[in-house]
């Protein structure tokens, strides 16, 4: 007797959930370019660190806020 196999329903994004996701990874781009190189080496090694925290929050609050946000290039 075999188990019977259930597909995974994928989940369905709002378009402002999508918007708010781009936003957030702009954010974390811009900032992350931004930062001082020895920073970045700190984030790095401790991703759950207190630089780590503070850029997240600032990322956050950059997201969150109607302010533009800079393209970063690569």
């Amino acid at each position: 007797m075999t188990a019977s196999k259930t597909k995974l329903k994928k989940t369905k994004y709002t378009k402002a959930q999508q918007e708010l996701a781009t936003r957030y990874r702009q954010a974390w781009d811009y900032l992350y370019a931004e930062a001082s190189d020895w920073i970045k080496n700190v984030i790095i090694d401790e991703p759950t660190g207190r630089h780590a925290k503070d850029l997240a929050r600032e990322v956050a609050k950059l997201a969150e806020s109607n302010r533009e946000i800079p393209k970063v290039r690569k």
